[in-house]
């Protein structure tokens, strides 16, 4: 193994495993390392969004993910046995427009499987014990075993989830925050008046209920904050959950159960997600309620975002300045979810009963409309997000003139035209926008970044070629 490296990755669960893949793309040297023995063997984080879909896509591996998952279509909300309404994922601007239930256990091995294939393995059962931030790289010593190895890296990812050793060794503080409603949930095969394709929400005066199915099972959660039977429950059981179905949603029957577990909601937010030559993603930077099912797939994004800047930087084409937009960018997003899965959980799972008749009546009426049912099921999907406060996108323009993601991005930065254009003076590659397919402007170029984001819109080369230069990039 090499002992200077141009990226560490520590933690290889899906966050960290997927900048991998990223960061194999583009050429960039690294190690990954993990101080688990082996992957998740249990379903954990469930869903995979569309835009973490469209990630996949470009990496070429998403029709794979969606063979072994799931497609969930819609997402229904109950009031007990009263449907209040529906917000279908049809809705979701993206070709893929659902959400696939994958359990994290095979996730992982999907991803695992992608670095097998390019000869690259995680280093398992190695420990950080050491972390100095020096001038111009980061020193570093890993324990496996009784063996102890010193690491040169010119930059340290840190995607080793909530207690974070990079974190804590970078001195990166975080704002937290204990919500205080518990929650138990069961993995089980299921029977009865339940659709198998479709997210179900069940708010109860005993706490909310929540199933999403996956392919051979269906996860349920269930709100025990206020049960005075199973407030005090760590775990479900097949007979908690009978119980709890039969007042909650009748009609639902257990057949068999796989898994159990529970857990109370973590908010927490790094101060920063970079200090200098470390970065935090994933849990290590932010963790929040589960509701939405966005923190995998934040997390997910944050080394999408990260891997192509890391690249450029260390392949000479832009200076530093450049990775200091990964903070600005991610860690706004992340407290967008923060802020609305915490919202989220505290409105479905609150006890005043004044609070339950306007959330129910606010749901039964307002998701009626059709703007309202499309920004709910964007934001959950994440195809929402275009970085428009960031110094890398000219914000106003992308808000004046609509769209700003090109879904089917390459990883490479690309010059789309109305009209055929010849690529001149070392220029990304032009691509010419179909009629039908005007994702913006009625300008004649749009700058896309190898995220896909578009970066800004124009009229002539010569404002492209200030675009890069004032953002420190050839």
């Amino acid at each position: 193994m090499q002992n200077c490296v141009d990226v560490l990755i520590v933690g290889a669960g899906p966050v960290g495993l997927n900048l991998a893949l990223a960061l194999h793309h583009y050429g960039v040297s690294f190690r990954i390392i993990e101080s688990k023995s082996q992957p998740v063997q249990t379903s954990n984080a469930l869903v995979v969004n569309s835009r973490s879909l469209e990630t996949w896509h470009a990496m070429g591996f998403a029709d794979e993910a969606i063979s072994r998952g799931l497609k969930l279509k819609e997402a229904k909300l109950f009031d007990s046995n009263r449907l209040l309404n529906h917000a279908p994922f049809s809705n979701i601007d993206s070709e893929f427009n659902f959400l696939l239930a994958l359990p994290q256990a095979q996730t992982e091995a999907l991803l695992i499987e992608q670095l097998t294939k390019h000869n690259i393995l995680v280093e398992r059962n190695t420990q950080l014990i050491k972390l100095e931030d020096k001038a111009s790289e980061v020193q570093l010593s890993c324990q496996k075993g009784d063996i102890v190895e010193d690491i040169r890296a010119k930059w340290v990812v840190g995607c080793d989830g909530y207690n974070s050793s990079v974190r804590e060794f970078a001195g990166i503080e975080r704002d937290c925050e204990d919500l205080s409603q518990h929650f138990i949930m069961i993995d089980a095969k299921l029977s009865g008046d339940l659709n198998f394709d479709e997210i179900t929400t069940v708010f109860h005066t005993a706490g909310s209920l929540i199933f999403i199915p996956m392919k051979d099972r269906v996860r349920v959660i269930a709100e025990t904050s206020h049960d005075p039977k199973y407030k005090d429950e760590k775990h479900g059981s097949e007979e908690i959950f009978a119980d709890i179905l039969s007042q909650r949603h009748p009609g639902v029957a257990i057949d068999a159960v796989f898994w159990s577990s529970g857990f109370y909601v973590h908010e927490c937010i790094a101060k920063s997600f970079k200090k200098g030559h470390v970065f935090l993603a994933g849990d290590a930077a932010h963790t929040h309620s589960p509701a939405g099912g966005q923190g995998m797939n934040t997390g997910i994004q944050d080394g999408w975002n990260l891997s192509w800047k890391l690249a450029q930087v260390l392949n000479g084409d832009a200076n530093e300045q450049l990775l200091e937009s990964y903070n600005t960018e991610r860690r706004a997003v992340a407290q967008d979810v923060l802020k609305r899965s915490g919202l989220l959980t505290k409105v479905s799972t609150t006890n005043n009963r004044l609070a339950q008749l306007l959330r129910n009546f606010g749901v039964g009426g307002i998701l009626n409309l059709d703007i309202v049912r499309s920004k709910v099921v964007n934001s959950l999907a994440q195809t929402d997000i275009y970085y428009s406060d960031s110094p890398l996108v000219d914000g106003e323009q992308i808000s004046y003139h609509g769209k700003a993601k090109l879904p089917n991005s390459n990883m490479k930065w690309l010059l789309l035209s109305k009209d055929s254009i010849e690529n001149k003076g070392g220029l990304p590659e032009f691509v010419k926008i179909e009629p039908n397919h005007l994702y913006w402007s009625d300008q004649p170029l749009c700058l896309v970044r190898p995220d896909g984001y578009v970066a800004m819109c124009a009229d002539a080369l010569f404002e492209i070629s200030g675009y890069f230069t004032e953002n420190g990039m050839r």
